[in-house]
């Protein structure tokens, strides 16, 4: 993950005939990327046991997507066409897990039906209460840990709230949610590693970048809020929205977040980026972009050392050079660039 947006918005962004079009962007550019399940649990099944790693790739599979979008439930159709206008305008690759992945409710039920002894009494089938917490307790860590390994892969994260996600504490401050799951995405990308913008560019390189049943309740629903911090995501709100996507129009960006960044607090972010990237060698930006993927820590060990040198010069460190007016996140030619062998 790079950058973080907090974004307010409601239906009156679209007319009524974009909103129509854009849900049905939405929908179908979200549903290419949906997989089949297995719901006899016969693959998953070890000598003992099942194999979290198989239902997974599964149910919860990392896919190639740019933008990861954290919402909440109640506005699913305003989400769905939000992705749709990101898909339409800028053929951003969006992530809802709702679309994307198989629910975690059927994982449950499943593996409910297999091992929380269930027994079924005039049409009503009753579990075991302590099996079936153990199964909600696996079922609710797998989706977890696959939400915080796609917030790590994808580029940017955006928070959508049209006031069903977070809510007023006083009547001025956003800062609780009902939801856990949005207090958990927002909690990630808080501490995720913040990659650098270069690792998803090549702006001077000739890489191929890979594109992107209810019943009546008897008790009063439980709620529980959970405080969310937002100061690492930056706000957007229509009108940067709309300017967004006329800088895109006005300017050629390679890359179309790179037109978000430009508008935002990410501009010298940007620039250094594109900076770096002219330093660079081909075989040089393939190994960085590598080494932040997720299977960088099996594949690409060799670069460790490599890429400690360079987070060296990407973290606090202000160096001296005056070819970059004394960047303070990228490497230059008078610092670690010399270590790396670039001309």
């Amino acid at each position: 993950m790079f950058s973080g947006f907090y974004i307010d918005l409601d239906k009156s962004f679209f007319s009524s005939k974009q909103w129509t079009c854009y849900r049905k962007i939405g929908i179908t550019h979200l549903h290419e990327a949906k997989r089949k399940y297995d719901d006899s649990l016969e693959r998953y099944k070890k000598e003992k046991g099942l194999s979290a790693s198989l239902i997974e790739q599964d149910w919860f599979p990392e896919i190639e997507a740019d933008v990861f979008i954290s919402h909440s439930r109640d506005d699913e159709e305003l989400v769905e066409a939000f992705a749709g206008w990101l898909n339409k305008t800028y053929g951003l690759r969006c992530f809802l897990d709702s679309h994307v992945w198989n629910h975690a409710n059927e994982l449950i039920f499943l593996l409910d039906q297999q091992y929380s002894n269930p027994v079924t009494e005039d049409n009503v089938t009753y579990y075991s209460y302590k099996e079936s917490n153990k199964v909600c307790e696996h079922a609710n860590m797998m989706l977890a840990v696959a939400l915080q390994k796609m917030i790590d892969r994808t580029e940017s994260l955006f928070f959508v709230n049209a006031g069903n996600a977070a809510h007023l504490v006083n009547g001025n401050i956003i800062n609780e949610t009902y939801s856990p799951w949005i207090y958990a995405e927002l909690a990630c990308a808080n501490i995720v590693r913040k990659k650098p913008l270069i690792a998803y560019r090549s702006y001077d390189n000739q890489l191929i970048q890979k594109r992107k049943k209810d019943a009546n309740a008897l008790f009063e629903c439980i709620q529980i809020s959970y405080p969310i911090n937002l100061r690492e995501l930056y706000r957007l709100d229509a009108e940067t929205l709309h300017a967004w996507e006329r800088c895109k129009n006005q300017s050629d960006f390679k890359y179309p977040l790179d037109a978000l960044y430009e508008i935002t607090c990410y501009q010298s972010d940007l620039r250094k980026a594109k900076r770096i990237s002219k330093g660079l060698t081909e075989t040089q930006l393939e190994q960085i972009q590598k080494f932040y993927s997720s299977e960088a820590k099996e594949q690409h060990r060799e670069l460790q050392a490599l890429m400690e040198s360079v987070e060296e010069k990407l973290q606090f460190d202000f160096c001296e050079c005056p070819l970059y007016g004394g960047c303070k996140y990228y490497c230059c030619h008078r610092g670690v660039c010399e270590r790396i062998s670039v001309n």
